[in-house]
């Protein structure tokens, strides 16, 4: 504990922000996939009023993703401990390829939930129009 009860506040308060910020930031993954598609991403404010009421979606879809990938890796390390040593350099080539797939499959999880958040959010209305001008 600091002796100084200003300087004990202001680094709780800033430990409690770093806790808030990522539950405000994840309105925002639609951004990500703007930016992956090259198109004009709206602005900051009209994501954030469609997005009211998808928060608890939003963490749920993606506590889910965290855990396919913990579950995902955990087994994989699990298997890799049974490996035995007797050709290295062949067991570390496929630890290391099988790693790397696992982590881009994670990371197109992740890829593909900003997208889905754009869809949901700004999708319907260009699909919609789509299927009307048909």
């Amino acid at each position: 504990p600091n002796p100084d009860w200003r300087l004990e506040l202001l680094y709780f308060t800033a430990v409690a922000w770093m806790f808030v910020v990522p539950f405000v930031l994840i309105r925002f993954y639609s951004l990500i996939a703007f930016a992956l598609s090259g198109q004009k991403s709206p602005s900051l404010l009209e994501i954030w009023k469609r997005g009211q009421g998808t928060g608890l979606r939003v963490i749920v879809s993606l506590s889910l993703i965290f855990v396919v990938a913990i579950l995902l890796i955990t087994s994989f390390l699990g298997n890799v401990k049974l490996i035995d040593d007797k050709n290295a350099f062949y067991n570390v080539f496929l630890i290391e390829y099988g790693y790397n797939l696992i982590m881009l499959m994670i990371v197109a999880f992740l890829i593909n939930h900003c997208f889905l958040q754009k869809f949901y959010l700004f999708g319907r209305e260009e699909h919609g129009n789509e299927l009307q001008n048909n």
